[in-house]
């Protein structure tokens, strides 16, 4: 501290004007004015820990910046269904893409510290659990909804049950959500009823509100002693039960099949065919070179679904329309090829010379196309009861209008030209084989030409499809829903909703939860 003070400067003022630039001079050089100086310059400057505070604020603003680009490139990933971790950590998705994204965002540097598998499966269980929890919000709030159930086997072997919420939404919009899939090791009735019970609870939604559900055909699900919609049923009499309109039809198609030989066998030679071209590069690369020459084809075959019985007419009109060439391509193949390749395309090009063939390719066709039609109608989010059910009974008049000599006479005239084109033989009727008196044999109506062979085959999978469609869509719970629907009907003629609009129907369907997802 100095220790002499310069009044004039301090206390009493300056006032020697005439000396004021010697003055000055000098006191810029006293002890008293550096020490003046110095005082003023600490007064400024913060203390050591509020230096350190403001350099971890920073610090933590960097890192928060950080993490919020880690979680939203984890959240473009996730919703793009795009792998997060490669083969090797560095190359995987997350690595390569914040890697990208480092040179245009500074405050990723440290991005490298957020890379454990232990914080990206955290970050990705808490972003569920986020979604999940809003999602359940909104449910809530809708009060009324429906479960959609169904159990399966993944790849690892495990049986899990998906469940699914289909609920509307305050303006009258019907969503669908999928929520758990939950992991078990037995799907008895009784099992699966706790384990759709438990996730409710822990969803807070209560079983009261639950007006409809939704299974497949197997016993453990819709058994009328141990089922699981008998469990639930029994314990909210609202929540009614209808089996799933897509595996409906599934189920019919399937039952069709499987009383028709002719069908049956087209579907095998396609199956067949597909994979046999598919898994072979050189095949696929033979039947390929073989179209470019011609318009007969386009050389590509469609993979049969085998599973979804109503998603297989793409793969069977593949097959019709490259018939010749895959003839082609399968005779090239048993000649120039040796081993278990060259027998298999010999043994499936002598099933396709075969008239049977095409016309059950034809046939199946007819049918698949027709039933596939039906079925997107069903998973429609907006379809109800009234809808299922003019849509059946449409479906049942064309078949019954296809079941005339007319109809079929144009079928087979076709089918006729198709195998003369490709050189395919004509049709022939089977060797008459003699049943033996126990086995039902005796009097018999034998066919007297191939085409009435056809034409009673035909009409045999006809009447077969439009019986097992009345039967299968002809639901118990159908009646009770389709009595609400008539009176919502009734009350939309005053309110602000049209009659037929889809608000008014897609909230009955919800209550009744028709559709299985």
């Amino acid at each position: 501290m100095s220790k002499w003070k310069e009044p004039a400067f301090v206390n009493d003022g300056f006032n020697s004007w005439k000396k004021a630039q010697m003055s000055f001079a000098k006191h810029e050089k006293s002890m008293c004015h550096q020490e003046a100086c110095m005082k003023e310059l600490n007064e400024k400057q913060e203390g050591i820990s509020a230096l350190l505070s403001q350099q971890a604020s920073m610090e933590q603003a960097k890192r928060r910046t950080c993490l919020k680009k880690v979680i939203e490139t984890l959240l473009y990933l996730l919703r793009q269904n795009i792998s997060i971790r490669g083969k090797d950590e560095a190359d995987g998705n997350l690595c390569q893409l914040l890697s990208l994204r480092k040179k245009d965002v500074p405050e990723l540097q440290h991005w490298k510290e957020y890379l454990s598998p232990t914080i990206q499966n955290e970050l990705i269980r808490a972003i569920g659990t986020t979604l999940l929890r809003d999602l359940l919000k909104d449910i809530r709030e809708a009060r009324f909804f429906a479960i959609l159930a169904d159990e399966t086997t993944d790849v690892s072997l495990k049986e899990q049950v998906s469940l699914s919420i289909r609920w509307v939404d305050a303006d009258l919009q019907v969503h669908e959500d999928p929520v758990e899939l939950i992991h078990t090791e037995e799907t008895t009735g009784e099992v699966l009823t706790a384990i759709l019970k438990d996730a409710l609870v822990r969803m807070e939604l209560p079983l009261s509100q639950c007006r409809g559900q939704a299974y497949d055909g197997a016993a453990n699900m819709q058994g009328k002693l141990k089922g699981v919609a008998t469990r639930i049923s029994q314990e909210c009499p609202a929540a009614l039960h209808v089996h799933c309109l897509a595996h409906c039809t599934n189920l019919v198609l399937q039952e069709a099949v499987r009383k028709n030989k002719m069908i049956r066998n087209a579907l095998d030679i396609t199956n067949e065919l597909t994979s046999f071209v598919r898994n072979s590069p050189k095949t696929a690369a033979l039947l390929r070179r073989l179209a470019l020459g011609t318009e007969s084809g386009t050389g590509s075959l469609r993979p049969l679904c085998p599973t979804r019985w109503t998603c297989r007419t793409a793969s069977l009109r593949s097959v019709l329309e490259n018939y010749e060439l895959i003839m082609h391509t399968l005779e090239e193949v048993s000649t120039e090829s040796s081993g278990e390749h060259a027998r298999r395309a010999g043994g499936m090009l002598a099933l396709m010379g075969q008239f049977d063939t095409l016309m059950g390719l034809r046939m199946a066709i007819e049918v698949f196309s027709i039933a596939e039609d039906l079925s997107r109608g069903l998973q429609s989010a907006t379809a109800t009861v009234g809808d299922t059910q003019k849509a059946v009974t449409r479906v049942c008049e064309r078949f019954d209008s296809m079941r005339t000599t007319v109809s079929f006479d144009k079928m087979y005239e076709k089918t006729e030209r198709d195998a003369e084109e490709v050189g395919v033989d004509g049709p022939q009727l089977p060797r008459k084989r003699k049943v033996p008196m126990k086995l039902g044999g005796g009097d018999q109506h034998p066919d007297a030409t191939a085409k009435e062979m056809y034409r009673r085959q035909f009409f045999e999978v006809l009447d077969l499809l439009t019986n097992q469609l009345k039967e299968r869509f002809t639901q118990p719970t159908f009646e009770k829903a389709r009595e609400v629907e008539r009176v919502l009907e009734v009350r939309g003629e005053t309110s602000p909703f049209p009659p037929s609009s889809e608000s008014s129907m897609a909230t009955i369907w919800t209550w009744h939860g028709w559709k299985c997802s």
